[in-house]
């Protein structure tokens, strides 16, 4: 935020795709809703993800 003046907003969303390994580029400009709802959905997915594979791991 300090360096390259993003907002919070913005920082968020770029920090959200980036721990997540996304890392897609964006066809057009997303409205601040926007990008708070795709950096949850791509939060949540991981989670979702992490934990279906969980028994898995139990199992072997």
């Amino acid at each position: 935020m300090l360096i390259e003046d993003y907002s919070l907003n913005e920082a968020f969303y770029i920090t959200g795709i980036t721990v997540t390994s996304v890392g897609f580029g964006v066809v057009r400009e997303l409205s601040a809703v926007r990008r708070i709802f795709t950096t949850f959905l791509i939060i949540i997915s991981f989670g979702t993800f992490a934990y279906a594979i969980l028994p898995l791991q139990l199992m072997f």
